[in-house]
C-alpha cells in the first residue's frame, strides 16, 4: 500500500492518504503475526489509532479487538458504528469483561439469549429479572420483543438458576423472588420441591390463595396441623377437625417415650381440641357433636362410670369408634384393673354396677379388639365387607397415616419412635424427604401384636 498513500500524500488527499496508511500497516500487521507477535502489535495499534482518527470506526474496532483491546474496541462499535453494530460490540464488552455494559447492548438491541446468557456469567441476577419483566410487559406492543418457545426455555433455565444460586447462599427471599417469576405455578410447584423447600412453597401457595395446595405441601411436611390450618382455609372443614383429633388422640399415646397407655395430657390439647370445635360448627350439627363428644373423651377422659356410660352411648349414636373404644379401655385400666373379682363384688356391694354390666362391658371390649385386629389383615385388599371404620381408627390410634401416592398406598408414621414400631427392623422404613413410612405387612405385624397384647 505503500505507493497508493504516496500518490494520495502527493494529491494532498489527507482522509485516504491514512486510509491507505492504515490499511497498509493493518496488512504488515497480519503477515507478521505469527512470526513476531510484539513488533505485530505495536504496527497493528499504529493502524487502529490512525483508522479511529480519520472516523472508520468499524476497521478500528477490529483492530483493537485483535489486539485485546476488547472494552475499546466494544466503545468505539457502541458509540461510533450505530445499532448494526450492536451485537459485535456486547460481545466485546463479554470478552472485556464488563457484563453489566454487554447486558444494556444486548438488551438494547433485543438479543434475549445473548443478554440472559452474559447476565448469568456476570451474576447480574437482578439486572436479568428487570429484562425479563420489560420484554413480558412490552411484547404487545413491540412486535420485536415476541418471543418463541426457545427464548421462554432461556429465560427459564435463567430464572432457575438464580435461584439455584439463592438456594446455596440460604437465601430464601431472594430465591423465590426469581422463583414467583417462572411462567406457570407448576414450574414453581416443581421447583421448590426438587430443592425440597417446602416451608417456601407453603407460603408462595398461601400468597396465591391456593390452600388446598398448601395443605397437600404440608402433609409432605408431615406437619399434620398446619395441614389441618389449610384445609380450614380451604372450606375443609370435617378434615380440617378431624386432623386435629388425629394429631391430639396419637401424640397424647405416643409422645415422649409413652407405651400407648393411660393418655397423656399435653399442654397443648386443650387449645388444639378448642380450635377442632370451632371449626366443627361451620359442618352439619351431628358432625360437631361427633368433635365434642371425642374432644371431651381425649382432654378429660372420667373416672365415674355414669360419665363414661353417657360417652359410650352418644360414641355409639354417633358412629364414633374412638370414643367407644377409649371410654371401653378406660374403663378397663382406669376402674377395674387389678383384683377383678374383688373390685366387682365392692361395686356390686355399692350398687355401682352388676355383674351382668361387666361381663356386657367385657364382650364388648373383646368385640371392638377382635374387629380391630381382623381388619387390619386386609388394609392390603379392596374387600368391600371389611368395616373400613375399624382400620382407620386403628391406624389413628397408631399414629399413622395412610397416605395415596396415586399407584398404591404409604402409611406414613406421625411418631417415627412410637413404642408400637420399636421392634421394627430399620430396613422396613422408607425416607419419602421429611415423612417415613412403615412397610405395610411389618405395620400388620407391629400393630396385631400390640392389639393383641
Amino acid at each position: 500500500m505503500k505507493w497508493p498513500t504516496l500518490c494520495f500524500e502527493r494529491a494532498g488527499d489527507t482522509y485516504w492518504e491514512q486510509r491507505s496508511k492504515a490499511a497498509g500497516l493493518k496488512a504488515i500487521a497480519d503477515r507478521m503475526r505469527m512470526s513476531n507477535p510484539g513488533e505485530t502489535n505495536s504496527i497493528l495499534r499504529e493502524a487502529a489509532e490512525i483508522f479511529d482518527a480519520i472516523g472508520k470506526a468499524d476497521s478500528a474496532a477490529r483492530c483493537f479487538s485483535d489486539l485485546g483491546e476488547y472494552e475499546r474496541a466494544a466503545r468505539i462499535y457502541f458509540e461510533k458504528c450505530g445499532d448494526d453494530e450492536l451485537e459485535r460490540a456486547a460481545e466485546c464488552f463479554t470478552l472485556a469483561g464488563c457484563y453489566d455494559d454487554a447486558a444494556e447492548v444486548y438488551a438494547k438491541g433485543n438479543f434475549f439469549l445473548e443478554c440472559l446468557s452474559v447476565c448469568s456469567k456476570g451474576k447480574l441476577f437482578d439486572r436479568g429479572l428487570q429484562y425479563i419483566d420489560y420484554w413480558k410487559r412490552h411484547a404487545e406492543q413491540n412486535s420485536s420483543l415476541i418471543r418463541g418457545e426457545d427464548i421462554h426455555m432461556m429465560e427459564q433455565e435463567f430464572l432457575e438458576s438464580c435461584a439455584l444460586h439463592y438456594h446455596r447462599m440460604k437465601d430464601s427471599r431472594s430465591m423465590i423472588k426469581f422463583v414467583k417469576a417462572f411462567r406457570s405455578i407448576l414450574l414453581m410447584r416443581n421447583f421448590l420441591k426438587s430443592l425440597g423447600s417446602l416451608d417456601e412453597l407453603i407460603l408462595l401457595e398461601d400468597q396465591f390463595g391456593n390452600y388446598l395446595e398448601a395443605a397437600e405441601t404440608a402433609q409432605l411436611k408431615g406437619d399434620i396441623l398446619l395441614q389441618s390450618d389449610y384445609l380450614g382455609k380451604a372450606g375443609e372443614f370435617k378434615e380440617a377437625s378431624m386432623h386435629v383429633l388425629f394429631y391430639v388422640l396419637a401424640s397424647s399415646l405416643w409422645s415422649s417415650g409413652s407405651k400407648g397407655w393411660p393418655m397423656k395430657k399435653l399442654a397443648q390439647n386443650e387449645a388444639l381440641l378448642t380450635k377442632a370445635k370451632s371449626v366443627a360448627k361451620n359442618e352439619a350439627a351431628d358432625f360437631y357433636e361427633l368433635v365434642c363428644t371425642e374432644g371431651e373423651i381425649l382432654l378429660n377422659g372420667h373416672d365415674r362410670l355414669a360419665v363414661l356410660k353417657d360417652q359410650m352411648k352418644a360414641s355409639h349414636i354417633q358412629g364414633s369408634i374412638t370414643g367407644e373404644v377409649l371410654n371401653e379401655k378406660y374403663l378397663w385400666e382406669k376402674e377395674l384393673i387389678g383384683d377383678l373379682l374383688k373390685h366387682s363384688e365392692d361395686l356390686i356391694s355399692q350398687n355401682k354396677v352388676s355383674i351382668e354390666s361387666l361381663v356386657y362391658f367385657w364382650n364388648f371390649w373383646k368385640k371392638k379388639i377382635i374387629l380391630v385386629i381382623e381388619c387390619l389383615g386386609c388394609l392390603e385388599t379392596q374387600d368391600v365387607n371389611v368395616n373400613r371404620s375399624y382400620q382407620k381408627f386403628c391406624l389413628n390410634y397408631l399414629g399413622v397415616w395412610r397416605l395415596s401416592n396415586q399407584v398404591n398406598f404409604e402409611y406414613v408414621l406421625l411418631l417415627r419412635d412410637a413404642e408400637w414400631v420399636r421392634d421394627v427392623d430399620s430396613s422396613y422404613f422408607r425416607s419419602h424427604g421429611q415423612l417415613v413410612s412403615i412397610d405395610v405387612q411389618q405395620l400388620i405385624s407391629a400393630a396385631q401384636k400390640y392389639w393383641g397384647s
